[in-house]
């Protein structure tokens, strides 16, 4: 005779199996709440701002998808315009870029502080951003007249005693997030970086470039 299967058995091996599925999605839940690693996400904004000295101003926001505290410690650029490439650092950060008056037909910048960039801290589920300038690694550029250009970031974290590498332990750094933006520089853009090459000049991106 074939074993017979209690109604009062199929309740409870229901009930286990509902139990187990319940203890997996509080499980779940806990972990993509309190314990998931960081995961950044990286935004560039409307406008990148340039100057002729050359140094470059992308506004940038992070976003933590993750629930434990993401760093960022160190970063850089590629630029690129199709033929050459380009390396920068990331030196400085801004709260916000430099605000502009206007006095009749002039436009005057105000300066905006600047710090030595040091660290970004961006906790679990959260944002932060802020205005990052890069300077170039090495060989001296200058912005050309109706180029089209493509800035690569890397944001990256270094491990705490990995900033002075010793023989046979090379420095290593730990990619957080990419992002990668493109804009065009106009020739009126080109020639003012040329002659005031401090003053910081803004490049809105919702422009094409020129056909």
């Amino acid at each position: 005779m074939s074993p017979q299967i209690s109604g009062a058995s199929i309740v409870s091996v229901f009930a286990l199996i509902v139990s187990i599925c319940s203890a997996g999605f509080a499980w779940g839940t806990f972990y993509y709440g309190q314990l998931r690693s960081a995961h950044l996400v990286a935004t560039v904004g409307n406008y990148i701002y340039l100057e002729g000295r050359p140094r470059l101003g992308v506004p940038v926001s992070f976003y933590n998808e993750g629930a434990l505290t993401g760093v960022i410690n160190s970063g850089n650029l590629t630029l690129s315009d199709g033929a050459n490439k380009f390396y920068f650092r990331l030196s400085l950060v801004s709260t916000a870029p430099e605000k502009w008056t206007t006095d009749g037909n002039k436009i005057t910048p105000m300066p905006a502080p600047f710090s030595l960039f040091s660290q970004v801290a961006v906790k679990g589920k959260d944002t932060t951003d802020g205005v990052f300038w890069y300077s170039p690694q090495g060989a001296d550029i200058k912005f050309q007249p109706d180029k089209d250009y493509t800035a690569y970031l890397t944001f990256s974290r270094k491990a705490a005693g990995e900033d002075q590498p010793t023989p046979g332990n090379s420095l290593r750094e730990e990619q957080q997030c990419t992002t990668s933006v493109q804009f065009h520089v106009s020739k009126v853009t080109a020639e003012n970086a040329a002659k005031t090459p401090t003053v910081v000049l803004p490049v809105d991106l919702g422009l094409s470039a020129a056909p």
